[in-house]
């Protein structure tokens, strides 16, 4: 059993506040910004729940630049607000705090001596390091690189001086620009560090052993991983750069994509004896304003050492660089490019293990090399193919085959007749689990007087169809027999927990391991299914079957939504990449359910099911709990809650992650999880 993880210790980063005046003056015309300060607050109020042993700014705590004259009083106000952090602080400079970078198309006043003074005046010096728990920590001055002024000169002499007296120990660097953003060797931009800096910088920290660098600036989340170390940019607390929503296929949110809330928050980190987890942190907009906020969840991370048994098809594209439109007034002569990272993200955020991809994406360099970054991050791979691989295909699994932890092979109905030999052929060579499952398609239906024809297919066993061996031919058999496990489907209409109970009966009868793929699509494929409370509850059910089964892996249809082609549907996350309410919901449950050991299986003990919502009764550890299950948004209603669950005051809303008195269960809870 995989070992999990307890943190050592934990810190919080914060980035781009940009604290405004008091009377909310700008130069800037987008009305975000006046949400700025009562953001940054609720982020202050919400760091006294995770209780970091420190904190850092990675810059643009203000957002006058040092030339305008109310730069020190708003200097004044953001340290104002910030001492309410109840814990060390630590500032590094952005470009608003200090000056851009050396760019001459800049629209911003660059760095230069005199803003350096006022600097340092109001937050300390621009480059230091600390050391906690014998992990150095390092903040830099990313503005002043290829700047030629002296502070460069003693930046860089100071952490060669650095560099060469803490060889090989462990640390973690903060910097306000990121080095890059999607390849080292991309050209210069707004958004990253020029050369020459770049490469200086990154050569210098060789001979540390940084395991994370964190870096501002570009208000989106961004992952990279070079060499050893994990490269995170990190979303502001106050406003989302809109020239960055061109990477999601849907239109821009508020303020054309500046105003995406979902998107702001800040991180926790936690540092692990031999790695770190990062957690993003969403503060509640809909607290912001109220001075309030709740205890939450802690929500799992796949570095934790958690493998929950639930995997997510990973349909759209996740490793494509996109070229961004040159527009002002920041690249408007140069082609900025960048990859969107939130896919990726959200499965984080949710604490899912598990992802699965074609196997054509084994076939790409940059996938393998992405595969092989989400690996060191704990995630494990399920490649799935139709047919037999040819040999070219065989040959890249066998050469890229620690990139992978199984393979599903879909098969024809007459090559499950067949393939025995050859699934026993590629067992030897691959050395991987190998799943198997019929295709089923609409062809099979021509000509069986049906009333429309839709192109369609599906595949996986049905439970029924191997409940009853009589239905099962001897060459299937073999077939099956061959392979290391089993791939079976549970339909959109159809009971979740009874189907998986079943299936967890019929794969260990015939000792089959088993991945069970949970449908979201209607039968129809020109009918959408985007009903987010139906989904988000089909979505608990799934979990709860999951944890409840003796073996086996359940997968959800989509990590993201499809709502263009046939079958269109709801994922756990929405276009923009933000968590749709079944997202939500999954993220609460994991977080609650944590690890499983076949020891501590979850049992169901009962479930009622009326019009309005669906209850259910189960035990984990000893302990008996209810999940309540809204049918409609209009929620479960705190009048029936306090008639059967009189106890236990407490409960979980799986839509926030955030506990709360049963008293206070209004219409907007739609999900609860109590303690009986």
């Amino acid at each position: 059993m995989t070992q999990i993880r307890t943190p050592l210790f934990s810190f919080a980063i914060i980035a781009d506040t940009h604290i405004m005046p008091d009377d909310g003056s700008d130069t800037a015309p987008y009305a975000v910004l006046n949400k700025a300060n009562q953001r940054a607050r609720m982020v202050v109020a919400d760091l006294k729940l995770h209780y970091p042993e420190f904190v850092i700014h990675l810059g643009d705590m203000v957002r006058p630049f040092p030339a305008l004259q109310n730069y020190d009083d708003v200097c004044r106000l953001a340290l104002n607000i910030f001492q309410d952090i109840p814990c060390p602080v630590h500032y590094l400079p952005g470009n608003h705090d200090i000056g851009d970078k050396p760019i001459a198309c800049a629209p911003a006043p660059q760095v230069c001596d005199d803003f350096i003074g006022k600097y340092k005046e109001h937050f300390g010096p621009t480059f230091d390091a600390f050391d906690h728990q014998g992990v150095q920590f390092i903040t830099l001055n990313a503005s002043v690189m290829n700047s030629g002024l002296s502070e460069e000169a003693d930046q860089w002499v100071w952490l060669e001086q650095f560099t060469k007296d803490h060889i090989d120990e462990r640390c973690f660097v903060f910097i306000h620009y990121p080095p890059y953003l999607t390849i080292r060797d991309e050209q210069p931009h707004y958004d990253n560090i020029d050369e020459p800096g770049r490469t200086q910088l990154l050569e210098l920290l060789k001979s540390l052993n940084v395991e994370g660098m964190f870096a501002g600036h570009v208000h989106h989340f961004f992952y990279n991983r070079d060499v050893q170390t994990d490269m995170y940019c990190l979303p502001s607390t106050a406003f989302t750069r809109h020239d960055f929503s061109e990477l999601f296929a849907i239109a821009p949110g508020s303020e054309f994509g500046r105003d995406d809330a979902e998107k702001l928050g800040y991180a926790m980190v936690d540092v692990f004896a031999d790695t770190h987890a990062v957690r993003l942190i969403n503060v509640d907009e809909t607290q912001v304003g109220t001075g309030t906020v709740a205890s939450t969840i802690k929500p799992l991370h796949p570095r934790q050492g958690h493998v929950p048994p639930i995997a997510v098809q990973l349909r759209h594209d996740w490793t494509a660089i996109s070229a961004l439109p040159t527009n002002g007034p920041l690249d408007d002569f140069s082609r900025k490019s960048a990859r969107n990272d939130y896919p990726i993200l959200s499965t984080w955020q949710m604490g899912l293990t598990w992802l699965r991809v074609p196997l054509d994406d084994l076939g790409a360099a940059v996938s393998r090399d992405r595969m092989g970054n989400l690996i060191e991050m704990g995630q494990r791979f399920i490649v799935v193919t139709f047919g037999i691989p040819s040999e070219k295909a065989l040959e890249n699994l066998c050469t890229h085959a620690l990139l992978i932890e199984a393979l599903e092979i879909v098969l024809s109905p007459d090559d499950m007749m067949h393939a025995a030999a050859s699934i026993e052929a590629l067992r030897c060579r691959l050395k991987k689990p190998i799943y198997i499952g019929p295709l089923a398609s609409s062809a099979q239906q021509a000509g069986k007087n049906v009333k429309v024809f839709a192109h369609k297919t599906s595949f996986g066993f049905r439970v029924n169809e191997l409940s009853d061996s009589d239905h099962i031919s001897n060459a299937q058999i073999d077939t099956m027999n061959a392979a290391d496990g089993l791939l079976f489907q549970v339909r959109s209409d159809e009971d979740i927990l009874h189907q998986l109970a079943a299936i967890d009966g019929v794969s260990a009868e015939l000792k089959k391991l088993a991945i069970i793929h949970v449908n979201t699509s209607r039968t129809h494929p020109a009918h959408g299914q985007f009903d987010a409370i139906h989904l988000a509850n089909q979505t608990a059910l799934a979990c709860l079957g999951a944890y409840s089964m003796s073996q086996g892996l359940v997968v959800l249809d989509t990590l993201m939504d499809i709502d263009r082609g046939d079958f269109p549907r709801s994922g756990l996350i929405d276009r923009r990449g933000n968590l749709n309410l079944s997202g939500r919901y999954l993220k609460s449950l994991l977080a609650f359910l944590g690890p499983q050991t076949p020891q501590c299986l979850l049992i169901i003990d009962d479930i009622s099911v009326t019009p309005e919502r669906t209850l259910i009764c189960f035990q984990k550890e000893g302990t008996l709990f209810c999940l309540c299950l809204s049918h409609t948004m209009d929620g479960i209603g705190a009048g029936h809650l306090n008639k059967r669950f009189r106890k236990n005051r407490n409960c979980l809303d799986l839509r926030s992650g955030t506990f709360i008195d049963i008293d206070k269960a209004e219409v907007s809870n739609a999900a609860l999880l109590l303690k009986l």
